[in-house]
């Protein structure tokens, strides 16, 4: 008597995810931490539509599903702006599935615009009213020559909606002097 085999063709295209794209927004390169919910082939992209076009940044054997994998963009394949990264996978049956991220490269520094400097004469604290063009992280310095000497008066984070009001007390500020 003869026996019958099935086989069941497999259809249905393998899953990537992209778990974290850090830092984000740069201003050098990135970490992507991906996983995929089948092994086979991959690629990771900067740029391009599709899983043909775009900066190949890495590809190989993907062999350790569902395991994450960290793979590193350096900053010269970013764009300033938005960049797509795309994880692309092929499984052993030959499909094919893709996921799409994003980072923002972002190399131009923020301008700071100082509106007022003044000086309470009743305690002697100046306050330094600024704002600047993006949100981040600031710190006042007194004395020094650049953003990176002098002595550190206050710091902290700021939005670009606002304007930040600095209290500097007076044992910051030299006799005479007007600006930190």
């Amino acid at each position: 008597s003869a026996g019958t085999d099935t086989a069941t063709k497999d259809v249905v295209a393998p899953v990537p995810a992209i778990d974290s794209v850090l830092p984000s927004p740069t201003n050098g390169g990135v970490t992507v931490t991906w996983h995929g919910n089948e092994n086979g082939g991959y690629s990771v992209r900067v740029g391009g539509t599709d899983c043909a076009t775009g900066t190949v940044i890495a590809s190989g054997t993907y062999t350790t599903q569902p395991n994450t994998v960290s793979t590193v963009i350096p900053a010269g394949d970013l764009a300033n702006g938005v960049n797509t990264i795309r994880v692309c996978m092929t499984d052993l049956a030959g499909n094919d599935g893709s996921t799409v991220g994003s980072v923002t490269k972002d190399t131009t520094p923020p301008a700071v615009t100082v509106t007022s400097v003044v000086r309470d004469p009743s305690t002697g604290n100046v306050t330094v009213r600024w704002s600047a063009t993006e949100s981040g992280n600031y710190t006042l310095r007194a004395g020094g020559s650049d953003c990176s000497t002098g002595q550190v008066v206050a710091s902290g984070a700021y939005t670009s909606a606002n304007v930040v009001d600095v209290v500097v007390p007076p044992q910051w500020i030299g006799v005479g002097e007007t600006a930190l």
